[in-house]
């Protein structure tokens, strides 16, 4: 009889000790690896950051035409279409100057290609008016 009555307390206990939140010990130790788990280091806080996808694009874009610029060749035809004298000469020179460029351009950063073409088609407009 006492053994039940020590048992039934001792359910008592669990429940009540439960409901008011209390924890057992395997709880704690779960609840633990739970936190473990979630917690974020600084690496992790930096891969969740979101990228500025724009900023890295213009940051490939002008990589990119530093190194078309340094081509010996897009490095002529600039000097040409410096040199050239007349309006129409000079345009002629510049568009083959920047068509050679933009080109250069997108052999050099694949990804950049929808940026080149829409900026060449700005530039191009820009020279035929």
């Amino acid at each position: 009889m006492k053994l039940c009555r020590l048992l039934g307390v001792a359910l008592v206990f669990v429940m009540v000790h439960s409901a008011l939140g209390g924890t057992t010990h395997r709880a704690r130790k779960h609840r633990s690896r739970e936190q473990h788990a979630n917690r974020t280091t600084p690496l992790a806080v930096a891969a969740l950051a979101p990228v500025d996808a724009e900023a890295d694009e213009d940051r490939r874009y002008e990589a990119a035409k530093e190194q078309a610029k340094a081509d010996p060749r897009i490095q002529d035809l600039k000097a040409k279409s410096d040199a050239a004298s007349g309006k129409e000469a000079g345009r002629e020179a510049s568009v083959a100057y920047y068509q050679a460029l933009f080109q250069k351009i997108r052999e050099i950063d694949k990804t950049l290609t929808e940026r080149v073409m829409l900026t060449e088609k700005a530039l191009m407009r820009r020279l035929n008016d």
